[in-house]
């Protein structure tokens, strides 16, 4: 009778440790998911703001820093996987005269206006990105420089489409100079963006 009443307490014991260990097993559970949710939070909230440190403010194109990524990693699909790329460079005629008579915030609206029409006229997979002040960026993989001419043409009409009216000076006619650089083997990201900036400004001072 004492070896059962032992057996018996003995067991009971067990059973409530075990209970326990579930009971701990259930809590660490719970903290594990609250973890992995937490963990999940921070990441997309670290990812959103390394989104937005990557866009321009202004447009909501993506900005300088990362197109200066972009370029290196087109050198690099270049050289090592073949892809071409074209990189077409978008400067907006007279525009100090528009911020210097109409004022920023009109100068702000052109931007905008201009950065809208990229968006239109190119896929989604090209890269736009504004290079700073009033020059915008498109970096094209997959694309001759015959093709580009055509994207630029697209853009120009569409451009033509979009009016931009002043209180102090009525419509305004938005004119946009593009050149284009094809990249070789052999370009930097310096040597490419200087061709397709020669390009734009023999077309500038050819339309003055």
């Amino acid at each position: 009778k004492h070896i059962k009443n032992l057996l018996s307490l003995n067991k009971e014991r067990e059973l409530k440790k075990a209970q326990r260990t579930k009971e701990n097993i259930n809590v660490l559970k719970k903290r594990i998911v609250k973890a992995e949710h937490e963990a999940r939070k921070m990441s997309e909230k670290a990812e959103t703001f390394q989104t937005a440190a990557m866009k321009d403010g202004l447009t909501g194109l993506y900005n300088r820093s990362a197109f200066d990524v972009r370029v290196k990693e087109g050198f690099q699909n270049l050289q090592e996987r073949k892809i071409n790329f074209a990189l077409i460079v978008f400067d907006i005629d007279k525009f100090k005269e528009i911020n210097d008579k109409l004022g920023h915030i009109a100068g702000d609206k052109v931007l905008k206006k201009v950065a809208q029409c990229l968006e239109e006229s190119f896929r989604k997979d090209d890269f736009l990105s504004r290079y700073g002040g009033d020059e915008f960026v498109v970096l094209i993989e997959h694309m001759s420089e015959s093709m580009a001419r055509e994207r630029i043409n697209t853009f120009n009409a569409n451009l033509k489409k979009r009016k931009f009216v002043s209180y102090k000076a009525g419509e305004i006619d938005i004119r946009v100079s593009a050149g284009i650089a094809v990249a070789r083997e052999e370009d930097t990201p310096e040597s490419l963006i200087a061709r397709a900036d020669q390009a734009m400004y023999a077309l500038k001072q050819k339309n003055q």
